[in-house]
């Protein structure tokens, strides 16, 4: 459940400001669910996420937890029940029966306020080739506190590449991934009490750069991965970077409800930030 947390409070609030708009001009207003679900490639299913919108007080709407949607994940005909996660309004599937494969398609299925509520998404294939400029940043702390605007300056910036794709989308995703990350101790750089992440918005290239300044937060070993997205995510990210006065229609792939039903597929390489 980390992962979708990255983008849940921009997702809610871009659908807040356009659903808002959009149920208060229907004469009767109804409930609508709001769902947030992501498949991922390799990976268990535990990224479905449920809320309502909720007419309230005439000139308003709220959301609401839902925990209690009986959720059907289908591919290839078999149907996989999920079950409520220990989170409210997350829903996971914890047998060992189901995979999320590169290149096949899922459905997902429920009922809730008296309509049925369907998706459906293909997982795309992953990104190949990923190179990476530097396996490891060293950091001189004596440097570091004598002249710190010159030493993050001059730190190797990161380059990635990967095979070219066409159309597709791509995000990046940097992870320290130590049990107990030591921080960087600078206020330049700002302190981290648990491990640091950087997510990129997606982008429709084979290259990314990443800043020092950005993420050189921690020392220890990062994981960084490239995800390659479905485009439905990628119209959901540009939304947002949208002046919400100008939202008609909130982007939604969810027939009978509100939100987004997508997967993901990676790879990944690794760098370091060592302390001399």
């Amino acid at each position: 459940m980390k992962k979708i947390s990255i983008l849940l409070l921009l997702i809610s609030c871009m659908f807040f400001l356009s659903c808002e708009k959009d149920v208060l001009q229907q004469s009767e207003p109804v409930d609508l669910v709001v769902v947030e679900a992501y498949l991922y490639a390799g990976e268990n299913v535990d990224n479905i996420y449920l809320t309502a919108l909720l007419p309230y007080g005439g000139a308003d709407t709220v959301f609401q937890v839902i925990s209690d949607a009986e959720i059907t994940l289908t591919h290839n005909e078999n149907s996989y029940q999920l079950e409520p996660a220990d989170s409210a309004g997350f829903y996971r599937y914890t047998r060992t029966d189901l995979e999320i494969i590169k290149g096949e398609k899922y459905q997902i299925e429920f009922d809730y306020f008296n309509k049925t509520i369907t998706a459906e998404t293909t997982v795309p294939t992953p990104p190949t080739g990923i190179t990476i400029s530097n396996t490891a940043i060293y950091i001189d702390e004596d440097e570091l506190l004598a002249n710190p605007r010159e030493f993050i300056q001059n730190l190797p910036q990161i380059e990635l590449d990967w095979d070219e794709s066409g159309d597709d989308y791509f995000y990046v995703l940097v992870e320290n991934i130590e049990q107990n990350p030591i921080n960087i101790e600078l206020g330049v750089i700002g302190q981290k009490f648990s491990n640091f992440q950087f997510i990129s918005k997606p982008v429709k290239v084979n290259s990314y750069r990443l800043m020092p300044l950005i993420i050189i937060q921690q020392y220890g070993t990062h994981l960084i991965r490239v995800f390659k997205v479905n485009k439905e995510y990628a119209d959901l990210y540009e939304s947002m970077e949208q002046d919400s006065r100008n939202l008609n229609e909130p982007l939604t792939n969810i027939t009978n409800g509100l939100g987004i039903f997508t997967a993901f597929s990676c790879d990944s390489v690794y760098f370091e930030v060592v302390q001399q």
